[in-house]
């Protein structure tokens, strides 16, 4: 996930990756497939994905479709842009779920809805939270602040760039996954369509392009030479 500074990728280069993954999202979604490889309308399991990129939905085995992987996508856009995972698993105050539960509330700045908890499985539900504040039963100390606040701690970009992909980020992270907006939709994106703003971004990015530009130029230069076979 690093680049060659020990950071990030570089966003000019994490932009076009990440559009890519859109594109592909968008062309799947379209078909009834999510990217975890199973089709929407199988029994649901909060096994498919890892949980530190488990939509909130997965964690609490409600119903689930193509919008846990627009969840996946907003945690990836953070672990591009800093070589970090989003969520942190560990913590001697509660159990990993309920970590990362409380953690998707402190983040988005919101509370899991009464209908958003009777849609899911009300076993699963009732051992993370109480029914009648909706509040988990456990709440660990406050550690981290708005997806806002916590991106701006990994600066290694300039501002505009942080607010963009916090933007970004906070769309895909919505708890209601009906919130969520669409592959297509995250196309049309300022942040993602936007160019670089930083010399050292685009540095980088010239710097990507430029090596594989001379491995380019030296196969075929091995080839020339018969040092490469082309397969015929």
């Amino acid at each position: 996930m690093q680049n060659h500074t020990g950071r990030g990728l570089p966003i000019p280069l994490a932009k076009r990756v990440l559009r890519h993954m859109l594109m592909g999202l968008a062309h799947a979604h379209k078909r009834g497939v999510v990217h975890t490889a199973q089709f929407v309308n199988q029994p649901v399991t909060n096994y498919i994905t890892p949980l530190d990129l488990r939509a909130p939905e997965s964690i609490l085995q409600g119903p689930w479709d193509e919008k846990v992987d627009i969840w996946i996508f907003g945690c990836l856009i953070f672990e591009f842009l800093t070589s970090a995972t989003l969520f942190t698993l560990k913590s001697d105050e509660c159990r990993p779920e309920e970590f990362v539960l409380y953690q998707m509330m402190v983040f988005t700045g919101e509370r899991f809805s009464a209908d958003q908890l009777r849609e899911s499985d009300i076993e699963v539900a009732l051992s993370f939270f109480d029914p009648s504040t909706t509040f988990l039963r456990k709440l660990p100390k406050l550690y981290r602040q708005h997806i806002k606040d916590f991106v701006k701690t990994y600066g290694t970009t300039t501002e505009q760039e942080r607010q963009g992909a916090a933007a970004l980020i906070e769309r895909c992270l919505r708890l209601n996954s009906r919130d969520r907006p669409s592959a297509e939709d995250l196309l049309d994106d300022p942040w993602l369509n936007s160019q670089a703003t930083k010399r050292s971004d685009l540095a980088n990015d010239q710097y990507f392009h430029g090596d594989r530009q001379e491995n380019m130029h030296t196969q075929r230069r091995s080839r020339a030479n018969g040092w490469i076979t082309s397969p015929s």
